[in-house]
């Protein structure tokens, strides 16, 4: 492994960890209630640190949501497989969003809370990155009704 390789391994392992200890702290205790330095604590790093990488609670907030899409478009996706029967592809469909969250609970907590309360941080992100996976699968289901396969 070369140092530049190492460099990038380590600053994506510290960019997980610090993104998984502000989904444990903003899941318990809101945007508002967060702080910069309960972040740090629960990654086991400095302020200085969190900071050095993410510039400001917002960013932190941001790519926290974002990450948790991230993982939602890369797992749950409604395979287009014309072998597979509609039940079974929205089965899996359901069984893979059952996983997610059991996998993810704090990142799917933020992300609940930020849909209920309007997507203020997430709605361009989500109309750039969500929308066009949405569109696909809606394409799906409107083939599965044309070809008489559901109702």
């Amino acid at each position: 492994m070369t140092k530049a390789t190492k460099t990038q391994a380590n600053r994506a392992k510290t960019e997980a960890n610090i993104l998984r200890a502000a989904g444990a702290v903003f899941a318990q205790k809101g945007f508002a209630g967060t702080a910069m330095d309960a972040v740090a604590k629960q990654a086991g790093l400095s302020k200085q640190l969190i900071i050095y990488y993410f510039p400001g609670k917002e960013k932190l907030y941001q790519a926290v949501l974002e990450n948790m899409i991230d993982l939602w478009l890369e797992k749950m996706q409604f395979n287009d497989d014309p072998s597979a029967s509609p039940a079974d592809i929205i089965s899996d469909y359901i069984r893979q969003k059952i996983e997610l969250s059991r996998d993810y609970p704090n990142g799917s907590k933020v992300f609940a809370h930020e849909i209920i309360n309007g997507a203020p941080v997430l709605k361009t992100y989500l109309i750039e990155n969500l929308r066009p996976a949405f569109e696909r699968d809606i394409t799906i289901i409107e083939r599965w009704i044309a070809a008489g396969l559901i109702k």
